[in-house]
């Protein structure tokens, strides 16, 4: 699923950045995934 692997993005914004390791895997997530764009309804909350 895509050329660049998780790792190397993660190292991309810990050394690029200064980011934390569980920001930069957050992010990453973001990157590879996509956001969620969608609102919980008051039922899945």
């Amino acid at each position: 699923m895509g050329f660049v692997e998780f790792r190397e993005i993660i190292a991309w914004l810990k050394d690029d950045y200064g980011l934390g390791l569980g920001h930069a895997r957050a992010i990453a997530h973001v990157i590879r995934h996509g956001a969620v764009t969608e609102k919980p309804s008051r039922a899945q909350k």
